[in-house]
């Protein structure tokens, strides 16, 4: 997908992430968040011209799309804040992990248009446990036989599992935060 519709998704779950914690937040920061989500592109790209520089093949970016550099660093660095006590900075990687998430899934959308599939490859998830490609494949179910109207495709199914992961951290921030109190 193209980088303006990875940093407005990014900022739109990043706004409702916060919005759904009920924490104070400054939109600066969350712009800022959303731009620094593109990092796992930029990498990518850094990785290419290495690749191509040692002429040691190319790769399909398993270096900045995989599951462990997307939630295992923030959740380490979350740890280290949460030790600090800097309640701000914690939600702030949650945030961030969760842009992070979203660049994920807008790379695994498979679109078709006039026929045509974009986005055959995947990204390596589980990299580097293992190379495998995964995808989220262009299920369509149109609404009437032959109508171009969609009841499900594949951005939906994307869109559905963002909001999803979003709301188990909005839940689990709460199941944390009320866990907290009856300790005080």
């Amino acid at each position: 997908m193209d980088t303006v519709f990875h940093i407005v998704l990014a900022l739109a779950g990043g706004y409702i992430l916060v919005k759904g914690l009920g924490v104070c937040y400054k939109l600066w920061v969350l712009v800022l968040l959303a731009f620094l989500s593109l990092s796992l592109d930029v990498l990518s790209v850094i990785q290419y011209f290495i690749y191509v520089l040692f002429d040691i093949g190319t790769g399909s970016l398993p270096l900045s799309h995989n599951i462990f550099l997307v939630i295992v660093i923030p959740l380490i660095f979350s740890i280290i804040i949460y030790i600090q006590k800097n309640k701000k900075l914690q939600v702030y990687t949650l945030v961030f992990m969760v842009m992070l998430i979203s660049h994920l899934l807008v790379d695994m959308i498979t679109i078709q248009v006039g026929g045509c599939a974009y986005n055959l490859y995947g990204i390596p998830l589980f990299y580097p446990l293992s190379k495998t490609l995964y995808l989220i494949p262009d299920w369509r179910m149109d609404l009437l036989e032959g109508s171009n109207d969609q009841l499900i495709s594949s951005p939906g199914i994307a869109l559905a599992l963002y909001l999803g992961i979003i709301a188990l951290m909005i839940s689990l921030r709460r199941f944390y935060l009320t866990q907290e109190q009856e300790t005080d």
